[in-house]
Order: C-alpha cells, then sequence, then structure tokens
C-alpha cells in the first residue's frame, strides 16, 4: 500500500480520514486509511515479542510505558496469535495467513502478524492511531501487508457514529458513542462510519488490491465495552466457519452497561452462540478476572490444571454463567480464546508457543544490543535471557 507522510497535502488528508466509502455492487465499503505520521512527531521503541523483533510508534514518551503494561498483560494473547499464523501457513501454504486487529490501537498485534507473514486488516477509530500504526508499519518493512481503516467495527452496515475522549493519552480512552445516545456534545470531537467486521473483509478481498478471500487466522476484538456487537459484525464469517482463533477483551458487564447499554444477558447468549452455533470453543485464559473465576471452581484437580495450563475451556451453560458472575461481581475484564473446534484441528497442545507458558510470569527483560540502543523482550524471548 502507498501511504501518504502527516502533512503531505491538504487533499489527501481530506480524501484519507477513514469517512469516505466505495461502492462494490451496490454497497458500500469502507476504504483504507493511507496518512501516516510525520517521523519528526513519533518516538519509536524497539521491543521483541516471543522472538520476534519490532518497533512500535507513540506520540510520548510516557505511553511507551502503558504500551509495556499491555504486553505483560496479554503475552498469553501473542503466544496465541504467532501459533495461528504458524497453523495456517501450513494448511494454506500458497497464500499468506490473514489477521484481523478490530480496535488495534497502536498496532502491536497488527505488526507482530505482519512481522511473522501475515496479511493483516487493522481497524481504528482514533485517527492520530490510524498514522502511528501506518508510520511503524513504514518502520517495520511490513507496509505492503497492513491494512488500515479508520473506522469503528459494530452490528450495523456503513452506520454513522462519534467518539468521545478521541484526543486523551493518544486515544487510548476514546469511546464509540452512537447516535441517539447521551452524552456531553464537549467530547464529540469527530465523527466518522462504522461498518461490520464482515465488511472490512469484504473490502480487502477480491478488491483492488487483488487479494483473494480466505480464512482468517486469527480475529482480535478490543473495542471498549463493544465487543458484543463488533461479534455480531462477523456473524457471516463466524458461520462460515472462516475465522480459526478469536480473541476477545470481554466485558466485564458494567462496561457493557455504560458504554454500549446493554445487559449481562446478552454476553451469555454470545457465549452460548459461539458455542452452539458457529462450533467454537469458548476458553478463558489467564487475565484480570482469571483468579476470581477459579475461585468458583469447586473441583480441586480441575482448579489446578487450569492454573497449570493457563486457561479453561467454557463448554456448558454453567461455566458461562459462572464467567458472566465473575466478572460482574468483581467489575474486571476477560481474555477470551474462542478456537474452532472443527474436526479438532486446534487442540490447545498444538499451540507450542501458548503451551510452553513462557509467558507464565510476565517474563520482561530490557537489554543493550549495541551503540547504546535498548529493546525490551517480553515472553519467550525474555525467558530466553
Amino acid at each position: 500500500m502507498v501511504l501518504q507522510q502527516e502533512g503531505f497535502c491538504r487533499e489527501c488528508m481530506i480524501a484519507h480520514t477513514g469517512t469516505t466509502t466505495v461502492q462494490r455492487d451496490d454497497v458500500a465499503l469502507p476504504t483504507p486509511y493511507t496518512q501516516a505520521a510525520h517521523p519528526s512527531s513519533v518516538l519509536f521503541d524497539s521491543i521483541d515479542i516471543h522472538g520476534v523483533p519490532l518497533q512500535f510508534a507513540v506520540r510520548k514518551f510516557k505511553h511507551i510505558r502503558m504500551l509495556h503494561d499491555h504486553l505483560q498483560r496479554e503475552i498469553h494473547g501473542y503466544a496465541i496469535l504467532k501459533d495461528a499464523i504458524r497453523m495456517a501457513k501450513q494448511q494454506q501454504q500458497q497464500r499468506p495467513p490473514l489477521v484481523l486487529g478490530v480496535g488495534a490501537n497502536h498496532g502491536l498485534y497488527s505488526l507482530f502478524a505482519a512481522k511473522l507473514g501475515a496479511d493483516v486488516i487493522a481497524v481504528e477509530p482514533q485517527q492520530n492511531l490510524c498514522k502511528l500504526i501506518n508510520r511503524a508499519a513504514q518502520e517495520n518493512n511490513v507496509a505492503d501487508r497492513i491494512t488500515v481503516y479508520h473506522n469503528a467495527a459494530l452490528d450495523e452496515h456503513d452506520e454513522t457514529i462519534s467518539m468521545k475522549h478521541a484526543k486523551k493519552m493518544d486515544g487510548q480512552l476514546g469511546t464509540v458513542v452512537r447516535e441517539g445516545e447521551r452524552t456531553n456534545t464537549t467530547l464529540r470531537v469527530e465523527q466518522l462510519h462504522a461498518f461490520r467486521i464482515q465488511d472490512f473483509v469484504a473490502a480487502s478481498s477480491d478488491g483492488s488490491n487483488g487479494k483473494p478471500q480466505h480464512d482468517i487466522a486469527f480475529l482480535k476484538i478490543d473495542v471498549e465495552g463493544f465487543e458484543l456487537q463488533a461479534a455480531k459484525g462477523a456473524a457471516q464469517l463466524f458461520t462460515a466457519k472462516r475465522i480459526q482463533n478469536t480473541l476477545v477483551e470481554f466485558g466485564p458487564p458494567s462496561r457493557w452497561q455504560i458504554d454500549a447499554g446493554v445487559g449481562p444477558e446478552l454476553g451469555l447468549h454470545l457465549l452460548q452462540d459461539m458455542y452452539e452455533q458457529y462450533d467454537t470453543q469458548p476458553r478463558l485464559i489467564e487475565s484480570f478476572v482469571w483468579p476470581d473465576f477459579l475461585a468458583s471452581i469447586s473441583d480441586d484437580d480441575a482448579r489446578s490444571r487450569a492454573e497449570q495450563q493457563k486457561m479453561v475451556p467454557l463448554t456448558s451453560h454453567q461455566d458461562w454463567k459462572a464467567l458472566i458472575q465473575a466478572m460482574d461481581h468483581s467489575g474486571k475484564e476477560a481474555y477470551l480464546w474462542f478456537a474452532l473446534d472443527d474436526n479438532k484441528k486446534h487442540s490447545p497442545n498444538e499451540f507450542q508457543t501458548f503451551q510452553s507458558n513462557c509467558g507464565t510470569d510476565h517474563n520482561v527483560k530490557r537489554i543493550m544490543i549495541g551503540e547504546g540502543r535498548k529493546v525490551t523482550r517480553f515472553g519467550c524471548a525474555a525467558a530466553r535471557g
């Protein structure tokens, strides 16, 4: 993809704000966002995640520490992604694996996947973060692998929405506001279009870039309370069994109520649909609600096994209800991994990086690599020294 440098031309900035769409077969589809932050306006930090070196971009130095904290919290998610790409390469040898990052933020999952050889669709409603992702993609020589969309992902096709807190903490606190919802109008700093996840896949397949449709190795959803709506927008893909692995930042119910205006029963319905209708196996991995959920497991052997594996399958209504209750009582979110249970292709034992548990203690190590340059290693990279 040809990227436009931030400040390069006014016409480019207008044309690539993400509020425009293209028509294909009389259906409006999102268009890629190609603006990149100017090199003089960003800072880069060098990291190594499970043996994959990369650099990410931020506007302020204090945001580096914030993203390091994110990596320590979600190191198991990166392990699952690495394993999912490896297995997809084995199954689809004629084409690169496809990865979607919905709520891409600074693009760490997207950059990690691209460095591993995947084609990536990164959806991010914060324009400033879209520019940082594109700049980091250039710095990592993977700009041809990452397609960025300045949009939100919800359950309606081509919906106009607003953002609040869009400028705070480099966009970290940005929250979607749907039309008709009450909010302080002084916080509504920008409007943009929202699409379904399946619309982004359609826009990036069989279109101008010539990339064919194929199965999605990994879908990451992190949309600050709107994950239930975002998942609904991927219903066609789930029904067609085109998504091998989905990782969702899930809950807590209080966030669903405050940000999206829905109750915990909708979260329960999603877990049931993912298991019964879409043939995926929900798995809770180590996350904020982890100790609270473990406390609800009465069987000592089952609890010990979960603690050892850092993962517990959720395969019954009782499991789903226990998770919702644990999140509701604690106010903590969960990281849920939905693995396609198609002929047992994705047994946890196949996920070698995840099973190695090298991120169990959130391993992190900062080292010198010459000429005063430092790199921070996370997960397996830190465990190796």
